[in-house]
């Protein structure tokens, strides 16, 4: 009886200690950041930073938000000259977003990736992106009289595009599959500037190698089974021309070693788009016969664009769509034995792509 209650006593003097912890800081005294921006210039390295600031609130429902440039000679010391400059402690906890310039970008992910990698507020989860822009440009932008949240820039990457730290830091350190990041740009219209996602950059090893737009970025996205991205048309003397969007795509890739010991690589897509409306010829052709033309043009074209683009970055030696991971979860014995050359390989892989669209009209029907 008398253990049991040394042994409380103990543990009520503990929450007296605690709970008078001098230590503790105000929310007021915190920098909440939620998003990053990263440029380089020679060796120097400016870091903008958005963050929630309590101490400075819009009123009591809405913390102001405030962005701070600070510079150093490492990403380090350029986050540490933030609290030298406003006296308040960055929390890193709530960061959504981060964002890499062009120049930093190409120098090399590798000098500064690792804080958000050991950092122990960071989570593996913020979406990664690069820009032609500056990234101190992106997070200045205004919506009106104040600067676009970090979060409405977060909700640009589509979640399937797995862009972000954890994916980026996994790519590069398997050292066989090459990482890629969103490509967030400013768009601006009779003087109103916007953000949207153009495309993708990608990475060679740790450096930008190069961006996908247009077609490139279309069948990218594609591939990588993300949906929405952009628009795709297709033309045929039935039904004239048809914009197709794109609603669904389900990418499968298996792999089988051929007698001449090269993988060949099998990519099957199952896409469902949609259109507005199909509205031609409505009086030699049906609506289903209409549908089924649009569909088999729609599979050439993207069968086309996929090819053409898989094909580019093998011959640039480059692993985008995780072909090392398929081939070593499939036959780990064969990946064994190849896996110190594996990037030589990549040139002389053989690839076949399948395809089979479904479409739906959104609009008018034929009556």
């Amino acid at each position: 009886m008398r253990r049991k209650f040394l042994l409380i006593l103990m543990l009520l003097t503990s929450v007296v200690f605690i709970s008078g912890c001098s230590g503790h800081q105000q929310l007021n005294q915190k920098l909440v950041v939620q998003g990053i921006g990263i440029d380089q210039g020679g060796e120097v390295y400016t870091v903008t930073v958005q963050a929630l600031d309590f101490q400075n609130p819009i009123d009591e429902d809405e913390p102001n938000i405030k962005v701070i440039e600070t510079q150093g000679n490492s990403l380090t010391e350029a986050l540490d000259n933030i609290s030298k400059k406003t006296s308040l402690r960055p929390v890193y906890s709530q960061n959504l977003i981060l964002i890499v310039g062009e120049e930093a970008a190409k120098s090399g992910v590798n000098n500064f990736i690792d804080f958000f990698v050991r950092h122990c507020e960071t989570r593996p989860k913020v979406e990664i992106c690069v820009s032609k822009n500056k990234a101190s440009e992106i997070l200045k932008i205004k919506s009106g009289e104040k600067a676009l949240k970090s979060k409405n820039i977060h909700d640009l990457i589509p979640v399937e595009l797995n862009s972000d730290v954890l994916h980026f830091v996994s790519n590069l350190k398997n050292g066989k599959s090459d990482p890629w990041m969103a490509w967030l740009e400013i768009e601006d219209k009779n003087g109103i500037k916007d953000i949207h996602l153009k495309g993708v950059g990608i990475f060679k090893e740790d450096k930008l190698y190069d961006f996908l737009e247009g077609e490139n970025a279309f069948g990218f996205m594609i591939l990588k089974g993300v949906p929405k991205f952009d628009s795709c048309i297709v033309n045929s003397e039935e039904a004239g021309n048809v914009t197709c969007a794109i609603e669904k795509s389900v990418p499968k890739i298996n792999v089988e070693i051929g007698e001449d010991k090269i993988p060949k690589f099998n990519i099957s897509l199952q896409v469902s788009a949609s259109t507005f409306s199909l509205d031609k010829s409505f009086y030699t052709h049906s609506f289903e016969d209409i549908s089924q033309i649009v569909e088999k043009q729609l599979e050439e074209k993207i069968n086309l664009i996929c090819s053409n683009l898989v094909r580019k970055t093998l011959d640039s030696n480059l692993d985008l769509f995780e072909f090392s991971k398929v081939l070593r979860n499939s036959n780990p014995h064969y990946f064994k034995r190849v896996q110190k050359d594996y990037r030589s390989l990549l040139s002389n892989l053989n690839f076949e792509i399948t395809q089979k669209v479904k479409l739906k009209a959104t609009g008018k029907e034929p009556v």
